[in-house]
């Protein structure tokens, strides 16, 4: 069971694996990081998500499993603004990148 599990990224991809470990009851706690708010809510609201955010940085903190889910020409400048916070990720990191 991972603890808290940060989807980066709430497209067609990342959106499917938050839903997926919603639904088979994977974590504990599912956070979500976009870059528009207004992107994030319907997951929010569905319920998919515990918590989203348009701070990377708040997102992964803490995270035990952290998925990339972005377009491939963000992941660079994404995993070099998560690297502080990304020490305390026990379980592992995906790129997942679109």
């Amino acid at each position: 069971m991972i603890d808290r599990l940060c989807v980066v990224g709430l497209g067609l991809l990342g959106g499917s694996v938050a839903r997926a470990a919603r639904e088979r009851g994977l974590a504990r706690e599912i956070v979500a990081v976009g870059r528009r708010a207004s992107s994030l809510e319907p997951a929010l609201r569905a319920g998919v998500v515990d918590r989203a955010t348009t701070d990377l940085a708040a997102g992964v903190a803490g995270t035990d499993f952290c998925l990339l889910a972005t377009p491939v020409t963000a992941l660079e400048g994404q995993i070099q603004r998560a690297q502080p916070y990304l020490e305390r990720v026990r379980r592992g990191e995906l790129n997942a990148g679109s």
